[in-house]
């Protein structure tokens, strides 16, 4: 389980959301939770008689007020940042050398769906470390099983090594989610009407080498379920996933536009799908040198 989470806290709702869910990801003998909020300063008057209002106080409240209703039961820290909310929680990460930070949903979507929002966006792409998002209306509850979406990439790789580790210490099952994906159509493909086979009899048999590798490597006393879907993989993900699994993980690239990279990745995809909280690790982590670059899969 994990350590030391950082908790994006914004308000009693979202950051309960987030709370919830850090609190179940917790080392119960270890982990500390360190509630981050931030605040823009207030930039110099322009005028003389315009006033504008310190920031930094209520914030300050806030999260006194969420720590009070934690202390006794959670090791607590608050910390507060004068600075934009994604940068704020990224620099508190790196400080406290986190390996989870945790934020709420933009609230944009249904009730149990979750939207990462402009802040979450913005870890994806450069988090020090994993980054776990709560679906709206999350309040917690427990972990009897564990997902993973797993398609070999050193990403998934990290996520699949974490999901494992947690698996273990909970006692809780593990699914394996493989997508063989179709390709995408040409204009030549498009014109004549045609898409060859799919799935192809080699897509297939590279997943299935997949999913062996992971059930033979899997840690002692684990037997990972391991599931070969086709389709798009975040929706056939999500819809084998719903209601069966209470934590999804999974690793984001992290390349291209923000938009592109975040909002239309399967990782992105999930977090808006999955109906569950969604533990994202990113290519910056992999690339820190948290699980080599290169893995074994790459060999299979």
């Amino acid at each position: 389980m994990f350590r030391k989470i950082v908790v994006g806290y914004d308000g009693p709702e979202r950051g309960g959301e987030a709370i919830a869910l850090a609190e179940l990801l917790r080392d119960p003998r270890h982990g500390t939770l360190v509630l981050t909020s931030a605040y823009l300063p207030s930039p110099a008057p322009s005028a003389p008689l315009v006033v504008l209002p310190d920031l930094r106080e209520p914030t300050e409240a806030a999260l006194d007020t969420a720590r009070a209703q934690l202390e006794g039961r959670v090791p607590v820290r608050t910390v507060v940042v004068p600075a934009a909310p994604s940068r704020a929680l990224s620099e508190t990460a790196e400080r406290e050398h986190a390996d989870l930070v945790v934020v709420g949903s933009s609230h944009r979507g249904t009730f149990g769906r979750a939207l990462p929002g402009s802040t979450g966006q913005q870890l994806l792409q450069g988090a020090p470390c994993a980054v776990a998002i709560a679906p709206s209306g999350y309040k917690g509850g427990e972990i009897h099983r564990i997902g993973v979406a797993y398609d070999g990439s050193p990403e998934a790789e990290a996520a699949l090594h974490k999901a494992e580790g947690l698996a273990v210490e909970l006692d809780a099952a593990l699914t394996v989610y493989c997508v063989v994906e179709p390709p995408p159509a040409t204009a030549s493909m498009i014109a004549a009407g045609t898409g060859g086979e799919w799935p192809s009899v080699t897509a297939k048999q590279h997943a299935r080498r997949l999913l062996y590798f992971v059930a033979d490597h899997a840690p002692e006393g684990l037997r990972p379920e391991t599931l070969l879907l086709h389709g798009h993989a975040a929706a056939e993900i999500s819809r084998r996933a719903a209601g069966v699994v209470d934590v999804l993980f999974a690793g984001s690239r992290g390349c291209g536009p923000l938009r592109r990279a975040i909002q239309g990745s399967v990782s992105g995809a999930l977090v808006r799908t999955a109906g569950c909280p969604v533990v994202i690790t990113p290519r910056s982590v992999v690339a820190r040198g948290d699980v080599p670059l290169e893995t074994e899969t790459a060999h299979h």
